[in-house]
């Protein structure tokens, strides 16, 4: 006997049918199970209301279940593919900071400026090369020290003064222009122009300074200068206010006053007409001289060259003019020729002094030549620069080796001859070259005739002096 009845395909399940729904015509019915015993009806699962709720029920909590399984899953990979996304892009971006920070040490290290850090109390946390190579220190030396250090003694307390004055700028306010001297690597007093920015953490705190530098100690010998010469000024306009006050007084010293001007106005002008055609001259002098000409400024670069000098060294005149003129020194040359610069610079009011070096450029042989090194100085005995003369001594080297080659030629030849020949002034009787074999002959050395030109007309026996004296006459 069946354990289950059989439910067919075409008719709904219980769970699925609501309670009294008709069955469809023409389907196939089960049998009544009141017209069977109790041993004989088969187990139904559907056959009572109640195992269809339970059956309904469980089969809702199996999908439940799996809908929340999948939603659980989906919500645990999106989890994992945001973290691994977020552990992509924090590589990416630690990636490009190392990239930016490599990029921003390279275009820092190859700054001309110098560019330091350092700390509230001046202790220095980094310095470019161009840092390094104005005081002549290594970055290990600079790195760790205060700056403060490179400030000469005298000024220190002013420059302390100015450190201070960077404590009171704020975020909204972060940059400060500052001047001071320093203490260059030559052991001179420069002096160095600093755009300071502060910087701050988050909370506002102030941590650090950043500045970039610069070199100006050009500009305050310029205006030292500058100062001397408004000072001058000023007398000038106090010691002509007088004079008006004084020209004031009547009308014929006034007048006579504006006579004199108007004649040391046309005085001036003819000074100034002499000057400019003196500088004219001067000018046309340097320009066209046979001999090269330079003028090199306080770091020994070309600022005046004329074109003897374009020529000696085959370069374009305006090619000359900011490069080194010890470059075209040959190598050998050099070290005599900077000692020579550096005597300059530390000696105020040297005095001129004459070289011979020798010159050379890609496009030709070095050549010998006769240089005048003479400095300037300005009116506080600063070096400013050197003038340089300089002169193409190659063919007076070639004539002196061609002398020296002839001398040595002639010795040979006045050596090897056995006969006495000489060489004298005919106006003066004076012997200017008696071959060594006089020695030989007559047993005097030739000392003695160049003394006395007529010591060897006394050897001769005095029988035969009148008829030498004759043949030498004639």
């Amino acid at each position: 006997m069946p354990l289950f009845s059989y439910v067919p395909m075409t008719s709904r399940p219980s769970f699925l049918v609501p309670p009294n729904f008709p069955p469809a015509d023409g389907l196939h019915q089960a049998p009544p199970t009141s017209s069977l015993n109790s041993a004989e009806r088969p187990i139904s699962l559907v056959q009572q209301p109640a195992a269809r709720d339970a059956f309904s029920d469980f089969s809702l909590f199996l999908i439940f279940c799996l809908l929340g399984c999948g939603v659980l899953l989906t919500g645990v990979l999106f989890f994992v593919a945001k973290r691994w996304s977020h552990h992509i892009a924090r590589h990416a971006i630690a990636a490009a900071l190392q990239q930016r920070d490599e990029q921003y040490r390279a275009v820092v290290e190859d700054q001309t400026e110098m560019i330091c850090r350092f700390r509230p109390d001046g202790t220095l946390t980094f310095v470019n090369t161009s840092y390094c190579r104005y005081f002549n220190q290594p970055e290990s030396a600079l790195v760790g020290s205060n700056f403060l250090d490179l400030v000469p003694p005298p000024d220190r307390a002013a420059v302390t003064q100015l450190l201070h004055e960077l404590h009171t700028l704020t975020p909204d306010h972060p940059l400060l222009t500052q001047e001071h001297p320093v203490v260059t690597a030559n052991g001179q007093v420069g002096w160095q122009q600093w755009t300071n920015r502060a910087i701050f953490n988050p909370q506002g705190q102030l941590i650090e300074f950043q500045a970039v530098g610069q070199d100006i100690s050009d500009r305050k010998a310029a205006e030292t200068e500058l100062h001397a010469t408004y000072t001058n000024l000023e007398q000038y306009k106090n010691q002509l206010e007088v004079t008006n006050l004084e020209l004031q007084d009547t009308i014929d010293e006034l007048l006579s006053a504006q006579a004199e001007l108007h004649n040391q106005n046309l005085q001036l002008l003819l000074a100034n007409q002499i000057a400019y055609a003196e500088q004219t001259r001067y000018q046309n002098l340097f320009e066209f001289a046979p001999n090269g000409y330079a003028i090199t400024n306080g770091t020994d670069r070309i600022q005046e060259a004329n074109r003897a000098l374009a020529q000696l060294l085959h370069q374009p005149q305006e090619a000359l003019i900011g490069n080194p003129l010890l470059v075209y020194v040959v190598e050998g040359d050099r070290p005599s020729v900077s000692h020579l610069l550096n005597q300059f610079r530390q000696q105020p009011n040297a005095t001129p002094q004459d070289l011979e070096i020798s010159f050379y450029a890609p496009t030709m042989a070095p050549f010998p030549a006769n240089v005048r090194v003479a400095p300037i100085y300005s009116h506080n005995q600063t070096f400013l620069g050197v003038r340089w003369a300089i002169h193409d001594i190659t063919q007076r080297k070639q004539t002196e080796a061609t002398l020296a080659e002839s001398e040595a030629r002639f010795q040979e030849i006045a050596h090897a001859v056995s006969q006495v020949f000489f060489l004298g002034a005919a106006n003066t009787r004076e012997y200017l070259y008696v071959s060594p074999a006089y020695e030989k002959i007559w047993g005097y050395p030739c000392e003695t005739l160049y003394q006395n030109p007529n010591s060897w007309y006394e050897q001769v026996h005095p029988d035969d002096r009148p008829r030498v004296l004759g043949r030498v006459i004639n």
